[in-house]
């Protein structure tokens, strides 16, 4: 495979993922104090992802897992806007499991399929191995 072909392979899969992408950025890297900085992360993010997740049903469609992606980051910035509260239990104190069960509930359909394993998404604790000691910190 050529450089150029790399470039645009990966350029292609990155554009799956943009909202996070400005989300992680923008939260990491831009101005004001780290509170208000990660609830407008959420926000910005959050209304980007809309239009995003249409794109990807008009010109990508089974990228699954950036939609889980987007509709986590449509979560956030709603909750952003109601409670501050709120988006700290969904941000910090719940962990991976809200954006794995955004994100793994179409890897779930498609598991019984034979596709995708069933379950690692939604019930890492459940599978011996490396995916269950990543996901609890042990």
């Amino acid at each position: 495979m050529s450089i150029s072909k790399l470039g645009r392979a990966y350029l292609s899969n990155a554009s799956a993922f943009i909202p996070v992408i400005v989300f992680l950025l923008y939260g990491r890297f831009g101005p004001g104090e780290a509170g208000v900085r990660w609830d407008t992360a959420y926000v910005l993010s959050g209304i980007l992802s809309i239009a995003h997740l249409f794109w990807l049903f008009n010109y990508r469609p089974g990228h699954w897992i950036a939609m889980g992606v987007d509709l986590y980051l449509m979560i956030g910035a709603l909750l952003a806007s109601v409670s501050t509260a709120a988006l700290q239990v969904w941000g910090q104190e719940l962990g991976a499991a809200h954006v794995l069960a955004c994100v793994g509930l179409r890897d779930q359909q498609r598991g019984e399929k034979g596709n995708v394993q069933s379950g690692v998404a939604l019930h890492p604790q459940s599978h011996e191995g490396s995916r269950g000691r990543l996901w609890h910190g042990a």
